[in-house]
């Protein structure tokens, strides 16, 4: 029974497998069977290493705030024949039932 295959842990691993890789000519797929390496696992790196990704091992994350525009609340109708009703999220029960009954009355 074959050894199941195993990711590829760190950028500088992922460098030097990817490197390896170009001198013998194989494809990925190959490559990885040979040496027991999870094909998925060394073409994300190779992906995110073109890309510019897979940031050197120990460099910290720097995390950036994110402001959000403040959200509207939502709003529903009720529309009964040509009137209409419109309240808010925050509405209250009995102002609408109140609203209703006039609405009711034309």
């Amino acid at each position: 029974m074959s050894a199941e295959p195993r990711k590829i842990i760190g950028r500088e691993e992922a460098l030097a497998l990817l490197s390896e890789l170009a001198s013998t000519g194989e494809s990925l797929v190959q490559f990885s069977r040979r040496r027991s390496l999870d094909a998925r696992s060394l073409r994300c790196w190779k992906l995110n290493l073109a890309r510019g990704g897979g940031r050197p091992d120990g460099e910290p994350l720097r995390l950036m705030e994110v402001t959000l525009p403040p959200s509207r609340p939502s709003r529903y109708r009720v529309l009964v024949g040509d009137l209409a009703v419109e309240v808010e999220d925050d509405f209250q029960e009995t102002t609408l039932a109140r609203l209703l009954s006039v609405v009711r009355s034309c």
